[in-house]
């Protein structure tokens, strides 16, 4: 049996196999752990600023979607996300 529902398995492969996760030139950057405290706390607050906003984007999406199948694969993302 599956570890993953099928939308997690179908989200896993896409985003495992894309460019930005293969060959991240700014991950392989900061890998080597050479940031400045300043550059650091950028990428802290940059963060933030995307975890507050992607709550309410995906609840909006699930809001708005056209489909139940939507509805319910956006609210598996929102209850992941939110620890649920």
């Amino acid at each position: 049996a599956s570890v993953h529902s099928p939308l997690a398995s179908s989200a896993l492969t896409a985003v495992s196999s894309h460019p930005v996760v293969t060959r991240n030139e700014y991950c392989s950057w900061f890998a080597k752990g050479e940031a400045t405290d300043e550059q650091v706390k950028d990428l802290v607050v940059q963060f933030s600023v995307f975890s507050n906003l992607f709550l309410l984007a995906q609840l909006n999406k699930v809001i708005n979607s056209p489909t139940l199948e939507g509805a319910r694969e956006g609210k598996e993302i929102l209850a992941n996300e939110i620890g649920v």
